[in-house]
């Protein structure tokens, strides 16, 4: 069970150790509050409420008390250096919760000690959400199994490129901005992708040409919806799948927008299933 600290704060009762609407009057009521919970609290949510206000005016020192921190969850702030420092300390993360914050960090990788991350929310960061933290929450954060990085801005080709590298991911959240230069997505051999992730990316993405999508956990939906946008859209792809993938496939919703090559395994060689 978490262990949660319930403190009065006006007429709001704030329990399970969450801290909200914090503004520009009441800052100072903020960094008595995070200096009154106990050392061993697990969970905190803070958020500013009206704009993005620098967190290092309390957080930086208030918190740096808490290492038993299962959860955390920081919402429009900006949070610089010393900020993300401390909470990279706190290696006992396993939810770890910046959306709609604004990283004005100078420090890569920024991420890289969380080795118990389990979720990531990233939605709607400002700054930084590029290929350079993509690559460090890959190679460090080896638990991670949920990353939500919708509406980030920095997002380009090679970052997008880079999210097939993950080995526990079980679920990625990925709207927003297009990815118009994205022409190739590799994938294969990652089980944790599905028809939603790949749709997500197939739409987003106007000039892809090519997917491989090998011994992953896509179905025939997927390329059901290839089909379609391909056809929508009058451009050629090329998608690369299990012959497993193909046991339900119907002819009819296939055009000549759409080429399908299955992977032999055994031959470990690519062969032309339905070329346009």
């Amino acid at each position: 069970m978490t262990n949660c600290h319930s403190v009065m704060w006006g007429s709001m009762m704030l329990n399970d150790c969450f801290i909200n609407t914090l503004d520009d009057d009441n800052v100072d009521d903020g960094i008595d509050i995070l200096q009154s919970l106990p050392e061993e609290i697990e969970e905190i949510n803070l958020s500013s409420c009206e704009r993005m206000m620098p967190m290092d005016l309390f957080f930086q020192s208030a918190a740096v008390k808490f290492n038993s921190l299962h959860s955390l969850t920081l919402s429009r702030w900006d949070i610089n250096d010393n900020v993300m420092n401390i909470i990279t300390q706190k290696t006992s993360l396993i939810n770890l919760n910046i959306s709609k914050c604004n990283l004005s960090v100078k420090k890569q990788p920024i991420l890289s000690k969380l080795i118990n991350l389990e979720y990531l929310n990233l939605v709607n960061v400002d700054g930084n959400v590029n290929t350079d933290l993509i690559i460090s929450i890959i190679n460090d954060c080896i638990k991670l199994k949920h990353l939500n990085i919708n509406g980030c801005k920095e997002l380009s080709t090679e970052t997008v490129d880079n999210l097939g590298n993950f080995k526990s991911l079980e679920e990625l959240l990925l709207h927003g901005p297009s990815l118009d230069n994205l022409k190739t997505f590799q994938c294969a051999n990652h089980h944790e992708i599905n028809d939603t992730g790949i749709m997500g990316i197939i739409r987003r993405s106007a000039n892809l040409e090519q997917l491989d999508l090998v011994n992953t956990n896509i179905t025939i939906d997927t390329l059901n919806f290839s089909a379609d946008i391909a056809k929508a859209r009058k451009k050629n792809l090329l998608v690369i799948v299990s012959p497993w993938v193909l046991d339900n496939i119907d002819d009819n919703n296939l055009n000549n927008y759409l080429s399908i090559k299955i992977h032999d395994q055994e031959e470990d060689e690519e062969i032309p299933l339905w070329m346009n």
